[in-house]
């Protein structure tokens, strides 16, 4: 591939992180519990086959869903800033769930943003998704975390 073509490519896995990151957050508005986390992963497993098909990558449906159910259980606790306050939110009597629940467009949009750059990178050096180790990238996924969640909160600003 020439410079331009791997330039296109990157900017087109990134417009369609972009793309998803927005139908995540929408699919966490999904006012029914298990049903808003469902249709939260089906989307980032949507954005991971559009990204497959832009480096020609198989799709593979069983390893992607055990990729997503492993970065899933670290990303709370990663965009909580692994804070005692963070834990606790929750408790608070009448504010702490309702709480919560403001907070999930934020982690449906930072899960997903961090979940489509670890892909684009290990799609970068040649990798599939068969051979992802979400341990070998578990740091850089918490990064990304934090990325997308300034993201978010500029983004939000902006439309305001």
């Amino acid at each position: 591939m020439t410079d331009n073509q791997l330039h296109y490519r990157r900017l087109l896995a990134d417009r369609t992180v972009t793309h998803w990151c927005k139908w995540a957050t929408l699919a966490s508005f999904v006012p029914v519990s298990t049903l808003d986390v469902l249709a939260i992963a089906g989307t980032q497993a949507k954005m991971i086959h559009s990204l497959c098909k832009i480096y020609n990558v198989p799709f593979e449906k069983e390893a992607v869903s055990s990729i997503l159910s492993s970065f899933a259980g670290g990303g709370i606790a990663a965009l909580l800033g692994g804070s005692v306050a963070g834990s606790f939110v929750g408790k608070i009597p009448l504010v702490g769930k309702p709480l919560l629940v403001a907070s999930y467009p934020l982690f449906a949009y930072a899960a997903t943003y961090a979940i489509g750059a670890v892909f684009i990178a290990h799609f970068e050096k040649r990798g599939t998704v068969e051979d992802l180790s979400t341990e070998a990238f578990r740091d850089f996924y918490n990064q990304r975390l934090l990325h997308a969640k300034s993201i978010f909160k500029r983004t939000k600003i902006k439309t305001s």
